[in-house]
C-alpha cells in the first residue's frame, strides 16, 4: 500500500515557512510588519469578510488579528473545518494507518522525503526573514481571499465532501484546485526566495510516489493508495502521470 509519509510537515508543499519554525521564529515571522493588525493592513471589504468568519467560528482567537494575511490564510482552514465537524486530511490519514496496522497481511510501501537544512541559527533565521520579505503582497491578499471564499460556504464544502465520498467526480472537474495554476496560495511560495526548494520538494515527492506506486502495482495483487484530492484531478497530477507511464485509469 503506497502511502505518503513525509518526515516534515505535510503542509510544507504549500507552506515552507513551517520548515523554519523549529528555530523559534514562528511568532516573529508570522506577524505583520511593525506589529500592524489585520484591520490596518487589509482592504476594508476583505477585513469585513474575515471578521465575520472569525466571529462565527473562532471569536476568542485574538492572536490571529496580528498575523500577516498569508499565515492567516493557512490558519483559518483548520479553525473553520474543526468547528464545522469536518475531518482534516491528517485525521483521515491517522485512521487509515490504524486500519493498516490492525491487518498484518498488508504490505506497506512508504514514501519519505527527508529535508536537511544546513547552517546555524543565524543563517537559518536570515533565510527565514528573506523568505517572508520576498512574499508577494498581492498574492498574500489573493490567497487569503481564496481561503475566505472556501470557508464562507461551509455547507457547500460539506456537500462536496459527501459527493466525493460517494465517488461522484464530474462536478469537481471545473473547480479551482489546490496546486493548480490559479492557486495563489501555492504560487506565493513558488515565486519566493524558496522557489528552488519548493520545486525540489514537489518534484521529488511526485517521482518517489510514482515509483513506489508502480512497484506496488507490479508486486501486489491489490494495491490501495491515498492521494490529496487535487493530485487526483490536476491535468498534470499523479494519476495523469501514471496514465502516461502506460497504466489504464478507470474513473468512478
Amino acid at each position: 500500500m503506497p502511502a505518503s509519509d513525509i518526515s516534515i510537515s505535510p503542509l510544507v508543499m504549500f507552506n515552507p515557512v513551517n520548515i523554519f519554525r523549529g528555530i523559534s521564529l514562528g511568532k516573529r515571522i508570522s506577524r505583520n510588519p511593525d506589529k500592524a493588525t489585520l484591520e490596518e493592513v487589509l482592504p476594508p471589504e476583505l477585513y469585513q469578510r474575515f471578521s465575520a468568519l472569525k466571529t462565527e467560528y473562532f471569536p476568542r482567537n485574538k492572536k490571529i488579528e496580528s498575523m500577516r494575511p498569508y499565515i492567516v490564510s493557512q490558519q483559518i482552514v483548520g479553525l473553520v473545518q474543526g468547528e464545522a465537524g469536518l475531518t482534516s486530511a491528517s485525521e483521515v490519514g491517522k485512521k487509515i494507518r490504524r486500519m493498516v496496522r490492525s491487518n498484518k497481511d498488508i504490505t506497506v510501501t512508504e514514501v519519505k522525503y527527508e529535508l536537511k537544512l544546513e547552517g546555524g541559527f543565524k543563517s537559518l533565521a536570515q533565510r527565514t526573514e528573506n523568505l517572508m520579505d520576498s512574499l508577494s503582497w498581492e498574492l498574500e491578499l489573493s490567497c487569503l481571499e481564496r481561503q475566505l471564499t472556501r470557508m464562507e460556504d461551509i455547507n457547500e464544502m460539506q456537500y462536496r465532501a459527501s459527493t466525493w465520498a460517494q465517488g461522484y467526480i464530474q462536478e469537481f472537474r471545473f473547480m479551482s484546485l489546490r496546486g493548480g495554476a490559479d492557486d495563489d496560495c501555492t504560487n506565493i511560495i513558488a515565486t519566493s526566495t524558496e522557489q528552488d526548494l519548493f520545486e525540489d520538494i514537489t518534484s521529488s515527492l511526485d517521482t518517489m510516489w510514482l515509483d513506489a506506486a508502480e512497484k506496488a502495482l507490479q508486486t501486489n495483487q491489490t494495491t490501495f493508495a491515498v492521494l490529496d484530492f487535487s493530485r487526483l484531478l490536476l491535468e498534470d497530477g499523479l494519476v495523469a502521470q501514471l496514465a502516461e507511464r502506460g497504466y489504464e485509469v478507470i474513473e468512478p
